[in-house]
């Protein structure tokens, strides 16, 4: 018997929900259209509910990776070496844990410098973004990546440099990085291009 839930994800087999059918398909569109987007409410309003039921959208045509900051410490999203590390695990976990279209072949980068990384070489944000310039030119099906709780990462310096190199790619190297990028969270996470080009250390 399905019920109501107030805390968390909802599941349409077990909870009663809104038929977001057409707002995914909207969405869709925007991936269609090598967009990278914010999806930005308050809690509970439907944001990671929204990221999972993407991957029936968009699997078909596209592969898809999620993933969620959530679990990333405030320590280390201050520090870039260890923050790529941690989003490479994470990516690379949801990849081996998940159907999502991405194969082992277009792993091999990415695994290389999360090993790197565990015998000591540092990570950088070249390295890490040339790994998913690998991943996204050896996969057969182009790569959408949702990263869920961004609130985490606001005041990360870490994850700016992430943005401004996904920039980078997204304006100068579109066929090795991702088709499109949804990022999802309370903040709005358009407000920190204004830190990014902010002039004071």
């Amino acid at each position: 018997m399905k019920k109501f839930n107030v805390a968390g994800s909802c599941n349409p087999q077990k909870h009663y929900m809104v038929d977001t059918s057409d707002k995914l398909h909207k969405i869709k569109k925007l991936v269609d259209d090598n967009c990278y987007f914010v999806i930005n409410r308050p809690r509970q309003y439907g944001k990671t509910t929204t990221l999972q039921l993407l991957r029936g959208v968009l699997m078909p045509d596209y592969a898809y990776i999620r993933i969620s900051l959530e679990s990333i410490s405030p320590t280390i999203m201050q520090e870039e070496s260890s923050f790529f590390y941690e989003l490479a695990v994470h990516i690379l976990f949801d990849i081996r844990k998940r159907n999502t279209g991405v194969s082992s072949e277009a792993l091999e980068n990415l695994a290389m410098i999360v090993s790197d990384y565990r015998n000591g070489i540092e990570m950088t944000s070249t390295t890490f973004m040339d790994a998913i310039g690998a991943m996204n030119e050896k996969n057969e099906k182009r790569i959408i990546l949702g990263i869920d709780e961004i609130d985490q990462a606001c005041d990360s310096d870490a994850f700016i440099s992430f943005l401004s190199a996904l920039r980078d790619g997204y304006l100068n190297y579109n066929e090795t990085v991702f088709q499109s990028v949804i990022l999802a969270g309370v903040s709005d996470a358009r407000n920190l291009k204004r830190k990014a080009g902010n002039d004071s250390e």
